[in-house]
């Protein structure tokens, strides 16, 4: 803990990182190092004056072969200098910058020495690679590391719930018709409206059990911690995990429900259900008046 206190007192120990500052490593230096493709620099070289003459002359930035830019130079005799300067617009690719004194002159009093020569003229190459930073964050592209893998895609398992292939009410108005053509006349007048009217309701009987049954395990799903599935799969798993305990009253309902939307949504069962009734009845009256 002390160590981190004595470290945000200190940010610039703390957080020291490197900097090009400080005395050239190179007869070449730049106005921003890195840099990348597309930006613009500047680049400084220095031409120094030991001597007792006066020197000009010509000073010219090159590219390997290429020149790039030239530019004029006046140093005083006795310890003159002056930095030369060349802006550049940085193409991609490797670079081999070079300083070149291209023309010089010496003179003393006005008068011009063709017999005295200065000792360097031109600097060791300075070797560069200009990167695209399409991004900006001053990493060139080339060193940006690789993009994460796509994910996946999600591969969900085929779902357990049992279900069963209920027939339409197309397929009993099918049955219908196919019944009625075949009856009588009478019959088929007495038993149209009736089959219909029983049609009808068990429709609408049906509409009302799925919207029940939805509503119900919506209330669960949201009542209980661990809700799995929908229908039957979801009152076997709240009997399996014990949420029957806590909500037995929803579970209760729930599974009416799914008897009511299984009766009403099957033809098949509604009509042996419907059959069975009306026979116990018929039954039942026969036996009070006989």
């Amino acid at each position: 803990m002390f160590l981190v206190i004595l470290l945000s007192c200190i940010p610039g120990v703390a957080f020291a990182h490197t900097m090009h500052a400080g005395i050239p490593s190179e007869q070449l230096w730049f106005s921003k190092d890195p840099f990348f493709a597309g930006d613009t620099v500047t680049i400084f070289t220095l031409v120094f004056n030991s001597s007792n003459y006066r020197l000009s002359g010509t000073m010219t930035l090159k590219d390997g072969t290429s020149t790039l830019d030239t530019k004029p130079f006046v140093v005083d005799a006795g310890g003159g200098s002056q930095v030369v300067t060349f802006p550049l617009l940085v193409t991609k690719g490797n670079h081999s910058f070079s300083a070149v004194i291209t023309q010089d002159q010496l003179s003393q009093s006005g008068t011009l020495q063709t017999d005295a020569f200065i000792t360097a003229t031109h600097t060791p190459k300075v070797m560069r690679f200009a990167d695209d930073d399409k991004n900006q964050n001053s990493i060139g592209d080339s060193l940006e590391p690789p993009s994460p893998p796509p994910l996946a895609p999600v591969v969900r398992p085929a779902s357990t719930t049992f279900s069963l292939t209920m027939p339409t009410s197309k397929d009993v108005r099918k049955g219908e018709n196919t019944l009625l053509a075949n009856a009588p006349t009478p019959i088929v007048n007495a038993a149209v409206p009736v089959l219909g009217a029983i049609e009808d309701f068990r429709v609408t009987e049906a509409v009302k059990a799925l919207r029940n049954l939805t509503q119900i395990e919506a209330e669960l799903h949201t009542s209980s911690a661990t809700p799995m599935g929908s229908g039957w799969t979801l009152l076997g798993s709240g009997i399996t995990s014990g949420e029957v305990a806590k909500s037995p009253f929803e579970h209760l309902k729930l599974f009416f429900a799914l008897i009511m939307r299984f009766f009403t949504s099957n033809p098949y069962a509604f009509y042996v259900v419907l059959l069975l009734v009306l026979y116990k009845l018929v039954r039942t009256i026969i036996n009070l008046f006989f």
